[in-house]
Formats: C-alpha cells, structure tokens, sequence
C-alpha cells in the first residue's frame, strides 16, 4: 500500500517547514541494525542512483536521526503487520515517485495521543504550557520514552511534535523496522 510523506508540512504552525522526512527515512534504512534492511537499501539505491525531482540533503541525511516509524489516523484498520509498504512523496501530483524500496510493515501498535491535566509526572510531557499523554496499546509512556518516540518519528524537537498533533489523536504507528514501544 502507498505511504505517502511530505517534504514540507502543509499546515498549521509549522506550515512550509521542511521535514527531511525522505533524508530520515533513507537513514533509518542505511542504518538499520537488520542486515537484511540495509541490503535492500544499497541495492535499490544503486540502481535508482538519484531521487529524481527531489532536492535530496546529503548533509541533513547524514546528520539527521533516522524516522523508524509513523503515525497515521487508520480509522479502518487497512495497515497490517506483512503489508507491502510503498514509500511516495508528491501522492496525487504530477511529480509523485518512490523514494524507498518496498518494505514490509514489521507491526501495528495502536497510539493515543491526548492532552491531560497540568500536572507533571513521569508519564506526562509538557510542552508550549500543556501537558500530554501517549499511550501505546493502552499503555503510558514513560517520559523519556516519549521523547524517543518523537525523534523516531522523524521530528526535530518536542515543540514541533506537539504542535504538529496539538490535539487529541488516536491512531496507529506504523512499523517497518523490529522498533517496538
């Protein structure tokens, strides 16, 4: 199934920021501790040779942290573990391309995200004067964790992650590296 991401946010706060989510995941291939990850990536990324039609950042691909996963809405639970991942960017446009090799989806783990009363504990984050919960499969996050979570997926700070979901979500992570919460 077509994954889509974008090069830029397209709205809100941090509207036309640039996400480098194509550098990030390209590392979090490169990278990757599974052999088998790694080898598919050097192979396809020979025989591609450039991302065509995209401005790719090699200094942001080398200094960036890898995005492992990402958070999706899945109100009609389409993403399952063994699926067939397409990595695109410009989805519906005439400059749309794939800019990864298929993967397969390694897990689904179901992700809440939600806004809770100002009180501070280890399993709240407070960010731009309020205070969050994540939970995976029902289950808090822990402080740090929470943070991992967020560079894991790509995104550059706290205050970016939680003014990019700056309200309730409910939804799902989708996997294509062993990373589990």
């Amino acid at each position: 199934m077509i994954l889509g991401f974008s090069s830029v946010f397209p709205n809100g706060v941090l509207k036309g920021k640039r996400t480098h989510f194509v550098e990030k995941i390209h590392v979090s291939l490169k990278y990757n501790n599974e052999h088998s990850i790694s080898s598919i990536y050097k192979n396809w990324f020979e025989e591609k040779q450039i991302l065509k039609g995209y401005n790719f950042n090699f200094k942001v691909g080398v200094d960036c942290k890898p995005k492992r996963h990402t958070i999706r809405v899945d109100e009609k639970r389409r993403w399952k573990p063994g699926m067939k991942i397409h990595f695109y960017i410009n989805v519906r446009r005439k400059r749309m391309f794939n800019f990864a090799p298929i993967l397969h989806v390694k897990s689904v783990q179901k992700i809440e995200i939600v806004r809770v009363a100002n009180v501070f504990t280890p399993y709240t984050i407070q960010c731009n004067n309020k205070t969050y919960q994540i939970l995976i499969e029902g289950q808090c996050l822990k402080y740090e964790t929470i943070v991992q979570l967020i560079y894991n997926d790509g995104f550059d700070t706290v205050k970016d992650f939680f003014e990019w979901f700056d309200k309730d979500f409910s939804g799902v992570l989708i996997h294509w590296t062993d990373l589990k919460y």
